[in-house]
């Protein structure tokens, strides 16, 4: 078993049991000699760079005091696996937290573990962390809309609508340029990559796969899309743990408009490339209302 290749100490295995959830991975839970620990077996599409950066991220969240996974193992390619990679993390006990019955003090903890996360210094924007970077966030921006017009070009998506995001896009990035610096920002974080023990308490922040160094704000766009917005009274707690006394992020409106632009583009490609047509539709909808003004 490729498991035991990476981990002879988890010898031996008494139990595999696969976890119904996730794009960008199969997983497994799996009981062991080294106790219950987490397998993940990448698309064989996947990039070892995307990972290994991710795997770095982590590694630096943790050390942040950030509660987060551990990370055993990482195997760039398993022959018996096709030539995919494989990770392995202990598993950590909980559930995902619902929407409907969520505490509101938990959101407090979400908010002060992100301000955490955003706050572990880095040099340059980057979609590789521990790859050279770009120093000002308006040069990154432009660096990475190249990957997006094209995924946009290759999904036929309305070329107008493009044009206006992206021309919407390089205005606010020149006009934020001075007042943002680079952050390890998540990326992927809302209720699905959250875990709490049974009184809905934080236990950890899962899934860094998507983690790069952008604008903070950026942690902003899906926690307002699928918890504000269904949940509005879960906005003041948050911010209360976030922001711990401090004011708002400078120019915060513009910059989280911004990334809402960009990641509205970008996610609607991806959801378009995985199969899920509904809400890269919605996607696309929410980014047409935001830049209806744009000439």
């Amino acid at each position: 078993m490729a498991l035991l290749d990476a981990l002879p100490d988890a010898a031996p295995v008494t139990a595999i049991q696969r976890i119904p959830r996730g794009w960008g991975n199969e997983s497994f839970v799996v009981a062991t000699a080294m106790g219950t620990l987490v397998a993940k077996v990448a698309l064989a599409t996947t990039p070892a760079e995307k990972y290994r950066a991710s795997a770095g991220a982590l590694s630096l969240a943790r050390s942040a005091g950030v509660s987060a996974p551990e990370l055993l193992a990482f195997v760039d390619s398993v022959g018996s696996l096709d030539g995919r990679m494989l990770r392995v993390f202990r598993y950590l006990a909980g559930d995902t937290p619902q929407i409907e019955t969520a505490p509101l003090p938990l959101y407090f903890e979400l908010g002060a573990t992100l301000r955490r996360l955003h706050s572990v210094e880095v040099s340059s924007f980057t979609s590789r962390l521990g790859t050279e970077g770009f120093p000002r966030w308006s040069q990154f921006l432009d660096h990475r809309w190249q990957a997006v017009l094209d995924r946009a070009s290759q999904a036929e998506f309305d070329v107008d609508l493009v044009v206006r995001a992206h021309t919407e896009s390089v205005a606010l990035s020149n006009a934020v340029d001075d007042v943002v610096a680079p952050a390890l920002c998540h990326r992927d974080l809302y209720l699905d990559n959250v875990l709490v023990d049974e009184a809905g308490s934080l236990v950890a922040l899962l899934d860094f796969d998507n983690v790069e160094v952008w604008d903070p704000v950026v942690d902003f766009f899906k926690l307002e899309w699928f918890v504000f917005e269904p949940n509005p009274a879960a906005r003041e707690p948050f911010l209360d743990g976030y922001l711990a006394g401090d004011p708002m992020p400078t120019m915060f409106d513009e910059r989280v408009r911004l990334v809402s632009i960009v990641e509205l583009l970008n996610h609607a490609a991806n959801w378009h490339v995985q199969g899920q047509p509904e809400i890269a539709a919605e996607a696309l909808g929410r980014l047409r209302a935001l830049v209806a003004d744009v000439a």
